[in-house]
């Protein structure tokens, strides 16, 4: 009676994504997966903050692993949005234990694929390091920092992995609270460990294979005690091709696309190193802080994706093309106002994370140059979430590559010849806008998809 009545709450909350009022289930949905991210984009502002009172080289060494940080959380976005999309679409449509089978495909899947990043990384630690860009006063910094970090990388690719598939059923808050209690509890490790015990830049890595794993113990009480509508174990370890196409496929673009971004912000790094480790510290913290303002879009497209999902697969178009116009509309307000916020306030944001005068000078000015058109970013990256949610692979992958891939890493080649460090921080900026034209190219195309979808009555 007891599991039947938590099927009957687990199904009703899921439902309420198609008939519950659209506002309402968008912004709650949304709200957590944007505290959630806002909080881990605001760990990561902290852990920079604390390393940049370390030393300028701790800052380059930050930058420097950064990309493989980004693959780390690559690999769980890919199998968590990938299977959140094709989650969603199956409870629109009824077929919860495909839903199930999918869940549990995604989270075997993001184990396997963490042990064997893992040990490749190991293998190849100090001339992957080099290639991403450290110098020889950086390198046993980053090396530091990264031999321990990826010891846990497991534990944060399932954390992502978990937070999706959880949020793709409609508990976007209990999603929410395991992202909130894993950055919570990193923000407090981190000064106890790098200052208290005296271990330096390694103390933030432990910091964050702590809290990560905590995290991921406190999201897997959602299935080992049965709170979900889907079930996710052994029995529903069954694999097919149309499960392993649509999460491959729906996350394979987020994965090329922070593939696409680690691989730029290896090259941003390399092209930085011969300006000093001043010039590489700004650009780390350049990163991070452009990191910081995009997190709660991303936020926002984690809960708005599910709710697409769920509409299409349920066919209510009329209510799906209001949820795409809200898409756009709240993230482009949002990327407006952080951006005129960010471009006023980028000095006093540079010393938050160091004291060196020439990184703060360099900062500055990069802040100001990439954030003037960050409002061109929420146009991009809801284009990504809406063509992820209908299960458009194809166009979710050009949008995916667009912005790092075609377009920042030729660019940084080109703007670095003809203007030295300003070109190398000047090309994310020409990559957004660039990017942010494919995006509207997307929009156009999305918005008459759906019109002709709803005109033929909907066959999926």
């Amino acid at each position: 009676m007891e599991r039947s009545l938590r099927d009957q709450r687990a199904e009703q909350r899921t439902r309420t994504l198609g008939e519950g009022p659209l506002v309402r289930v968008l912004v709650s949905m949304s709200l957590p997966g944007i505290a959630g991210m806002t909080v881990n984009a605001f760990y990561n502002v902290t852990d920079s903050a604390f390393i940049g009172r370390l030393g300028t080289a701790q800052i380059g060494a930050v930058a420097v692993v950064f990309p493989l940080l980004t693959l780390v959380s690559a690999v769980g976005l890919t199998f968590g949005v990938g299977a959140a999309s094709y989650i969603s679409r199956c409870l629109g449509a009824g077929r919860r234990e495909e839903a199930s089978r999918t869940a549990t495909v995604a989270l075997t899947g993001t184990i396997l694929c963490s042990i064997v990043f893992s040990l490749a990384a190991y293998r190849y630690l100090e001339p992957l390091l080099f290639a991403l860009g450290a110098s020889e006063t950086v390198l046993p910094y980053a090396r530091s920092y990264a031999e321990v970090f990826l010891f846990g990388a497991s534990a944060i690719m399932l954390k992502q992995c978990l937070a999706h598939c959880i949020r793709a059923e409609g508990a976007a808050r209990y999603s929410m609270a395991g992202l909130i209690l894993g950055a919570v509890l990193n923000i407090i490790l981190d000064p106890i460990l790098i200052f208290v015990f005296d271990l330096g830049i390694a103390g933030a890595a432990y910091a964050t294979v702590i809290s990560q794993t905590v995290a991921v113990l406190f999201l897997s009480v959602h299935y080992v005690r049965g709170r979900s509508y889907i079930h996710v174990g052994p029995r529903a370890l069954k694999p097919d091709a149309t499960i392993l196409r649509e999460v491959i496929g729906n996350g394979g673009p987020l994965f090329f696309r922070l593939l696409l971004e680690a691989v730029a912000f290896s090259i941003v790094n390399s092209f930085a190193r011969p300006f000093g480790d001043a010039a590489l510290g700004a650009v780390g913290i350049l990163f991070r802080v452009l990191l910081f303002a995009s997190f709660p879009v991303y936020g926002f497209g984690q809960g708005y994706g599910p709710v697409v999902g769920y509409n299409y697969g349920a066919k209510f178009y009329d209510r799906l093309m209001r949820t795409v116009k809200l898409g756009y509309v709240w993230s482009s307000m949002y990327a407006c106002t952080v951006a005129v916020l960010i471009v006023a306030f980028a000095p006093w944001i540079m010393r938050v994370f160091t004291t060196d005068p020439d990184v703060i000078e360099i900062g500055t000015w990069g802040l100001r140059v990439v954030h003037a058109v960050f409002p061109l970013f929420g146009l991009q990256t809801i284009a990504l979430f809406t063509c992820q949610a209908l299960g458009k692979s194809k166009p979710a992958y050009f949008i995916g590559i667009s912005r790092q891939g075609l377009f920042l890493i030729p660019v940084v080649f080109l703007l670095s010849e003809l203007f030295g460090l300003s070109g190398v921080i000047a090309s994310q900026a020409v990559a957004d806008v660039l990017t942010a034209l494919v995006g509207v190219v997307f929009l156009v195309s999305t918005t008459r998809f759906l019109h002709r979808e709803r005109d033929a009555g909907g066959s999926l």
